[in-house]
């Protein structure tokens, strides 16, 4: 597709993401969750990080290596791409399919999932890109939907290939989603080729472009040592995460209902208003051939697909290995559903031009409650993290720890703060950090700063006793309240006392 020819919605999201981007720092320096964790990651170039896959990583320091970006102008960059990607690769999946017309609209209404328009923006990380790589495979797999026996390019199978080690490595779980796929894609060809003989010979044309697939691949290598080497610590983590405080197999599936109807119950609200719009003013399809045979088709299809995922889930909560289903571990698993469901949609009475103004309107408000949010809380008193001093936090600590300290802080929102704002020669972890990042800091003086508490020992497998007794700092929050917030930081220096470091009066930041 020309760029001269792009639907005008897909420019409309990839401006309306661009602008949160730019207005994101003018809102608040404070950092979520997610952000501060990626800020804190950068200090190092690793093979891994903890339970979550790197890629989400990987892409953040090589945005910052070839554009020369700060560590938060680069993380909001590629969030806005990451954003606007996943309504976009809906889009041309169903432009590719002959639907033209109605790719702006799908687009839109593919980044009305409840979690793109508040918590993507707002704090995901892995989850938003392992969503955009998932829009991305089923795009580049569309002509195996619709024509299987036609063979894909080699650029097209080696695109296939990086998209699915892409999506595999921003979130493990995406491998059900691949599975539900490639369910689909074998009904495909099961619909379009009835006779065995035929599909043996279709598979072997596509053997061809197997190399290419494969080549594709090799990122997952890069990964997959660390992982095997790092299993048991990985896979401790993922059970706590999956099982979480237990509870009865019938908690798990209601978790997991109530997780599904979060993420689609507004994009179907929508597309139901949409029809029932179309169907009061007699809209055309945007494809009449085929009429309902294609509707029970690609709704068919979508069944299949939620089936095979869905039920995957099911099998491990009956199983007891899932119990906790959190709305943001479905969200990568929705836009193969979406795809399906906008192709069935193109071939019924759908007003299409209000949908997508709908969505596009959604997606601008969302933005721009999300941009306000801190001047909201600050109206209301709530001394949420979003209105953390993050800039004057750091410059008030780095008049207290030298220019070369190693840090432990707590909460993460704070760590990540120090490391974005602080001084280039500080070294800091969260407390709580994953055991993968802390085994890189060798260091016999840690600073602990923590919030709200007096500081605790830093979380190395060392003896540790404090230097002096702790500090406090005290800085308003921002934006100011109705009522005068303070938040309280507390700064003590811990000494390593084992052999390597047996005097107090080490300089700070001595390394063994």
């Amino acid at each position: 597709m020309s760029p001269y020819q792009l639907p005008p919605a897909w420019i409309a999201l990839v401006l309306l993401c661009a602008a949160w981007a730019l207005a994101r720092a003018w809102s608040t320096p404070a950092l979520a969750f997610d952000e501060a964790e990626q800020v804190l990651h950068q200090q190092w170039l690793l093979a891994g990080y903890g339970p979550q896959p790197p890629l989400f990583e990987w892409l953040l320091w090589s945005v910052r290596q070839a554009t020369g970006m700060s560590v938060l102008a680069a993380l909001w960059l590629l969030k806005a791409v990451a954003l606007s990607g996943v309504g976009i690769a809906v889009g041309w999946f169903v432009a590719q399919l002959g639907m033209r017309a109605a790719a702006g609209a799908v687009a839109a209404w593919a980044m009305t999932l409840p979690l793109l328009l508040w918590d993507a923006p707002r704090t995901l990380t892995h989850s938003l890109l392992a969503t955009t790589c998932m829009a991305v495979v089923v795009g580049l797999s569309a002509p195996l939907l619709e024509r299987p026996e036609r063979p894909l390019s080699r650029r097209r199978w080696f695109g296939l290939g990086l998209a699915i080690a892409a999506a595999l490595l921003s979130k493990y779980n995406t491998a059900l989603a691949l599975v539900g796929w490639l369910a689909v894609l074998l009904a495909a060809l099961a619909h379009r080729v009835p006779a065995w003989s035929g599909r043996w010979r279709i598979v072997r044309q596509h053997a061809r472009g197997l190399p290419w697939f494969l080549v594709g691949l090799t990122p997952i290598g890069l990964h997959a040592a660390w992982l095997l080497d790092a299993w048991p610590e990985v896979q401790a983590t993922l059970g706590a995460k999956m099982q979480g405080d237990g509870g009865h197999r019938t908690q798990g599936v209601v978790a997991l209902a109530v997780a599904w109807l979060a993420n689609l119950t507004l994009p179907a609200a929508l597309l139901g208003m949409a029809v029932w719009s179309g169907a009061g003013d007699r809209a055309e399809p945007v494809d009449p051939r085929g009429g309902d045979h294609h509707v029970r088709r690609w709704g068919r299809w979508a069944l299949l697909y939620v089936a095979v995922v869905a039920g995957s889930m099911s099998v491990l909560v009956l199983a007891g290995a899932l119990h906790q289903i959190k709305e943001r571990w479905v969200l990568p698993l929705t836009p193969p559903l979406l795809a399906l469901v906008a192709m069935a949609a193109t071939h019924g009475h759908v007003d299409w031009a209000r949908l997508q103004r709908w969505s596009l309107a959604l997606i601008a408000t969302a933005l721009a409650l999300l941009l306000a949010r801190p001047w909201v809380l600050a109206w209301l008193d709530r001394p949420a993290t979003i209105r953390w001093p993050a800039r004057e936090a750091a410059a008030r600590l780095g008049a207290v720890l030298p220019p070369h300290a190693t840090v432990a802080a707590d909460p993460i929102q704070l760590a990540g703060a120090m490391a974005a704002y602080g001084p280039r020669g500080w070294t800091v972890v969260y407390q709580h950090s994953a055991p993968a990042v802390l085994r890189h800091i060798q260091a016999c003086t840690v600073w602990s700063v923590a919030a709200h508490h007096p500081p605790a020992a830093p979380p190395l497998p060392y003896a540790w006793t404090p230097m002096t007794p702790a500090t406090t700092v005290t800085v308003p929050m921002l934006p100011a309240g109705r009522t005068r917030t303070t938040v309280t930081l507390h700064v003590q220096p811990w000494q390593r006392t084992d052999a390597v470091c047996h005097a107090l009066d080490t300089v700070y930041d001595r390394t063994p």
